[in-house]
């Protein structure tokens, strides 16, 4: 359970529209960003529900890193072409949610497995449907467009 908790807060923080700024990063957490990514290039923190939340460019993705504030890191995401998903997830997703357009699409890569998410929209809704362990689209969060 905790596991899906802390994949519902990494998923939301990235589909949220989180502000962005010169934000006070515990020493432990930047340390044990420094240490995984020494690569990474132009860095910026954000932190929400106390999740610190790292936005980069690493060999030449962008990407995002989570870490708790004990340094631990939750996970990794990065933007992806629809055309990066594994074929059956492409498959159904032209498939079942052809009358959608792609607002975002990314991979949430965590010590426990790999998973997709994707936000959809048409005229009348925004939707969010996730992908893990299985080769299908389940729906995360669904809304009426205003």
């Amino acid at each position: 359970m905790k596991k899906i908790i802390l994949s519902l807060v990494m998923v939301i923080t990235v589909v949220a529209s989180a502000f962005a700024g010169d934000e006070t990063i515990n020493e432990r957490v930047a340390k044990a960003f420094t240490k995984e990514f020494s690569a990474a290039k132009d860095a910026v923190w954000t932190v929400e529900n106390n999740v610190y939340k790292v936005t980069f460019t690493y060999y030449d993705r962008n990407i995002s890193a989570f870490y708790d504030k004990r340094g631990f890191l939750m996970g990794v995401s990065r933007h992806m072409l629809s055309t990066e998903l594994p074929y059956y997830l492409q498959k159904e997703l032209k498939e079942y949610y052809n009358e959608y357009w792609i607002v975002s699409l990314f991979e949430l890569s965590k010590d426990s497995g790999t998973s997709y998410h994707a936000v959809l929209k048409n005229a009348e809704e925004t939707i969010v449907i996730s992908s893990s362990e299985n080769n299908n689209w389940e729906l995360f969060n669904h809304h009426k467009n205003l």
